[in-house]
């Protein structure tokens, strides 16, 4: 039978040899998770403003066509008279990351995306389905935003059954994330 240390210090070594290779994939690998999530969030501030492109010319489009203001926040993109701000908050699982698109009097939507979340399969997660982005689209700000059962007003939109916490949550991220951005206004917007 071995000595206790014996068992202890291969318990140990298996353990710093299991940390030393989970840091090595994480360092190789972190430089592709940023490209990709960048790739991602172009693609999205691209598509929120109908703008083409193709997978071979995503940065050039994006460059040419998309003006980025850069603040402590989240970035602001401006595309010929409109604006997107990008959204990030915690979800109810999770982190969200959405784009919502102003038309030039910013208080119409223009539209909204979800860019990355972690809700639930099938209830919360359906805050990525089309009916339900389409439901925000020429919504006032008004001057916020409400996802309620039964939506009626100007700045109302459906929540989703069986998701209240999700609806919620992403109410709140979408109020006081945009709150941050107008009262930086000065920063981003020029008449």
């Amino acid at each position: 039978m071995p000595a206790k240390s014996s068992i202890v210090f291969q318990l140990v070594s298996a353990g710093f040899i299991c940390a030393l290779i989970i840091k090595i994939v994480t360092v190789y690998t972190d430089p592709y998770i940023a490209k990709n999530a960048g790739m991602a969030e172009k693609r999205a501030v691209l598509d929120i403003f109908n703008i083409q492109y193709d997978s071979n010319t995503i940065d050039h489009t994006f460059t040419k066509k998309i003006e980025t203001v850069t603040l402590d926040n989240g970035n602001v993109y401006k595309f010929l008279s409109c604006v997107a701000f990008k959204l990030k908050g915690s979800g109810f699982w999770g982190k969200i990351e959405a784009l919502i698109a102003l038309e030039p009097d910013l208080k119409t939507i223009r539209a909204l995306t979800i860019i990355s979340h972690n809700e639930t399969p099938g209830l919360g997660a359906r805050i990525t389905e089309p009916d339900f982005l389409a439901g925000f689209q020429g919504k006032i700000l008004n001057p916020d935003i409400k996802i309620k059962k039964n939506a009626e007003g100007i700045n109302e939109i459906d929540a989703i059954t069986g998701a209240t916490q999700t609806s919620k949550t992403l109410e709140q991220i979408i109020n006081t994330e945009l709150s941050k951005y107008f009262n930086r206004k000065d920063k981003w917007y020029q008449k």
